[in-house]
């Protein structure tokens, strides 16, 4: 596929990658399965998106590491996840107000701590994802400049 100009590829199913290789733990085979994927996509510089269920042993202590797999959360350069929001009922109503709202934290490899988080909601009818705050996004225009003359572009700020 990469001869043909392919650039990017989604495996959305973790369970369909298989290491035949492997004669180790359970945490070595998905530990080289993310090392492989790795050395592909820097080989025939792919971007890989590798979309992976997560239990909740797999994000114990604030930890998160792809099916307990060390190296699969240091290959990644990013990590995404969906977080489901606890049900929340207010005023006695049998209506959970966070049916539709996820949490999305990102994550970059390497480095400690969360790095983006927000909280999201999707709209049922129109299939869109909208951030809860900044509902609109911010468009920034730039305008061609004549060279030689001094100027500087405004960068809007963002209300977090």
């Amino acid at each position: 596929m990469a001869k043909r100009g392919v650039k990017f590829i989604v495996i959305d199913s973790q369970m369909r990658v298989e290491n035949s290789e492997n004669r180790g733990t359970a945490e070595q085979g998905e530990s080289e399965k993310f090392s492989k994927l790795a050395k592909l996509a820097h080989s025939l510089d792919l971007v890989i998106l590798f979309i992976a269920q997560q239990g909740k042993q797999d994000t114990a202590g604030g930890v998160h590491s792809p099916m307990g797999s060390k190296k699969g959360g240091h290959e990644a350069n990013q990590i995404w996840y969906i977080h489901k929001l606890k049900p929340k009922y207010e005023d006695g109503s049998d209506i959970d107000i966070n049916a539709n709202k996820r949490l999305l934290e990102v994550s970059k490899n390497k480095q400690n701590g969360r790095h983006f988080k927000t909280e999201i909601s999707l709209n049922p009818v129109t299939l869109d994802f909208v951030r809860k705050y900044n509902q609109n996004p911010i468009e920034t225009v730039f305008e061609a400049v004549e060279e030689n003359k001094d100027s500087k572009a405004e960068i809007p700020e963002m209300d977090l």
